[in-house]
């Protein structure tokens, strides 16, 4: 049976490529591969189909199986899938899989600004935050949808109890800009977490990590009429936590290597052709 994967797994997962991988096995005849990536969810009538960032489209086989997941409320999804390579054929847009994992990816805000509105949202620290091969790496659908792996602190609660899942739903987050203060081709977010009750931060002491998508359009946008052209790289700044979500103690962190966006974009381009 198909279940939600956990937000560890969605980071470890996340180190493979968007699209089909060589991991092959061959079963009474039959090779079959496996599939990861981040895809934009399409639902009419409890009937689902994923795109992935190539433009394919993924048919799930197993589509009992992700009714009463909530799916339909959410643009893009993480999916863990299975495939039959006799079912690829040259120049095929449509592939049909049977999905073995799936996690809806919340969308938080982007704003214009780092002042008075910033201090205001955030109340919460952030445990970390990654762009590295052990740990998660930013990823992009399109170069204006990102995906950002986030560990934060929360207050423990027994897994699925109602109480975490109460929990996990008064955190929330947020990216600001500043693209007048922006160095020259680096274009800096700062990412903010607020959560509901501040007052209980010092009982969040475990850890949870999961992808948030951000649409960064319009700072691109603002960035190039700004600045003349596209950022080359970037930076997202956070305040970090030592073991709680206090924020009194926490320290200004940044991404220990840049998102190189240039890159990001010249590799879109290729496959969205």
């Amino acid at each position: 049976m198909m279940k939600r994967m956990n937000l560890a797994v969605i980071c470890t997962a996340m180190m493979a490529l968007l699209g089909f991988t060589s991991c092959l096995d061959s079963k009474n005849g039959t090779t079959t591969g496996q599939w990861v990536g981040i895809v934009q969810v399409n639902s009419a009538s409890g009937y689902y189909q994923f795109k992935s960032a190539d433009g394919s489209t993924i048919v799930p086989s197993n589509q009992s199986d992700l009714q009463g997941k909530g799916l339909e409320n959410y643009t893009f999804a993480y999916v863990m899938a299975t495939y039959n390579t006799e079912d690829l054929s040259q120049g095929s847009a449509s592939v049909p899989m049977q999905i073995s994992g799936v996690s809806p990816i919340k969308s938080s805000a982007v704003n214009s600004g780092t002042g008075d509105g910033m201090a205001a949202f955030s109340n919460s620290s952030v445990a970390f935050v990654s762009n590295d091969a052990s740990n998660g790496m930013v990823t992009f659908y399109s170069t204006q949808d990102m995906f950002v792996p986030v560990s934060y602190y929360y207050k423990p609660y027994s897994q699925g109890s109602a109480e975490l899942i109460d929990e996990l739903n008064k955190h929330s987050f947020a990216l600001f800009y500043d693209v007048k203060a922006a160095s020259e081709g680096a274009l800096t977010f700062h990412l903010r977490h607020h959560v509901q009750d501040e007052a209980l931060n010092k009982e969040r002491t475990s850890r949870g990590a999961e992808y948030l998508h951000f649409n960064i359009a319009a700072a691109v946008q603002e960035y190039r009429l700004e600045k003349g052209g596209l950022p080359q790289t970037i930076q997202i700044e956070y305040l970090q936590g030592t073991t709680t979500g206090e924020l009194g103690t926490a320290l200004s962190a940044q991404l220990s290597t840049p998102v190189n966006y240039q890159q990001v974009c010249e590799e879109l381009g290729q496959i969205q052709k």
